[in-house]
């Protein structure tokens, strides 16, 4: 009993505990981590506390602790509030307005709105579901030809270069002034043609930008792939409201051309590896909570689950999909044990376990015997 217990050296990554008493005279108060004490705190009470109830001269201890250790504390409680206003089910991963609407009702902490801001913008779950409201990334690059092997399309076919009037500069030498007039305006035409195409180039290019911003990466830039609805489909059949806008983050291998980054993909994304800037977007990492970082919503499935069977199939059709070349066969499916509210249309290739439930259709519809 001659010897207390050694302090400890705060943890901040560790949560913290307060406890405090008061008495008719002073009051007191221990920090505390895993039930080892860090701080003590204690003081008398003047002669107009000390007049206090006894609720009062308790609460008057705890923020005077409150108070004393708010450079331990204020860490802390920031977590626990800005997890609670913004990754909870009840709010939902608001924005950073509504966010920080929430927390001024009952809160102020210095730099608050710098924080809340922080705090959204490197939410892995909110990055990967919205949508940024900004113009469309990636300024007008007019195409050049064959930029990629350096060769036109007419020159990699045939192996030389097409005579091209804007070629035929070079002074005639014959003795016909109708071809000399001829060949001249030829290539007056031709200059005129050329400086009209850039002129309107440029234009467009011009109102083009308006609605445009430009945006680059560098080689080791971490960013987040928007992906269309026809590349998801290769992860399985989803519903496309339940799918994430945007996959990642990947690294940034090289810049190809001014609005083209070649990107580090995963094994599951099937698609070419330079993508144009308007569907990428930087990802924007926490350094302080590292398992912000991590993924931890389980992957949606809405494919066919084992659990339901087919019981028949009822009819067939062919639908136009969004392109209109495409083609979507479908059947109408009635499944086993559910009553007929819940018949379906799905896609063929969704029924490969249940081909010869589709042979019975097709046969009954040959001899005259289906079910509808």
């Amino acid at each position: 009993m001659m010897e207390g217990p050694l302090l400890g050296i705060a943890d901040v990554t560790k949560p913290f505990e307060v406890e405090t008493d008061a008495s008719d005279y002073a009051l007191g108060g221990v920090l505390l981590q895993n039930g080892h004490p860090i701080a003590y705190e204690s003081r008398k009470l003047n002669a107009a506390e000390r007049r206090y109830t006894v609720s009062e001269k308790e609460m008057l201890a705890v923020v005077h602790c409150l108070r004393a250790w708010r450079q331990y504390l204020l860490g802390d409680l920031r977590k626990k509030l800005w997890y609670e206003c913004h990754d909870t089910l009840w709010v939902g991963h608001p924005g950073w307005q509504r966010m920080y609407a929430l927390l001024k009702k009952g809160y102020f902490l210095p730099n608050m709105r710098n924080d809340v801001i922080q705090y959204t913008k490197t939410c892995l779950i909110c990055q990967q579901d919205k949508v940024e409201k900004v113009k469309v990334a990636g300024l007008l690059d007019p195409l050049l030809t064959s930029s990629s092997t350096g060769r036109s399309p007419f020159e990699i076919v045939s192996g030389r270069q097409p005579v091209l009037p804007h070629l035929v500069d070079h002074p005639f030498a014959g003795k016909n002034p109708q071809a000399l007039n001829f060949t001249k305006e030829w290539k007056q035409t031709n200059d005129i043609a050329r400086a009209y195409l850039e002129k309107a180039s440029k234009r467009m290019k011009k109102w083009a930008d308006k609605k445009r911003r430009p945006l680059e990466f560098r080689a080791g830039d971490q960013v987040l792939i928007k992906l269309r609805p026809e590349q998801v489909r290769s992860r399985g059949r989803k519903d496309q409201r339940l799918v994430r806008k945007y996959e990642g983050p990947v690294e940034v291998l090289k810049k190809v051309r001014n609005t083209s980054h070649r990107v580090a993909l995963p094994t599951w994304m099937k698609i070419y590896l330079v993508i144009h800037v308007s569907n990428l977007k930087q990802y924007h990492q926490d350094t302080e909570d590292l398992q912000r970082n991590i993924v931890t919503r389980p992957i949606i499935d809405l494919s066919q689950k084992e659990d339901k069977d087919v019981e028949e199939i009822l009819a067939e059709r062919v639908r136009r999909g969004r392109r209109s070349a495409r083609r979507i066969h479908e059947y109408l499916v009635k499944w086993k044990n559910l009553p007929m509210e819940e018949t379906s249309w799905e896609r063929v290739e969704d029924l490969e376990a249940w081909k010869q439930k589709i042979e019975d259709f097709k046969l009954r519809q040959l001899t005259g015997t289906s079910t509808i």
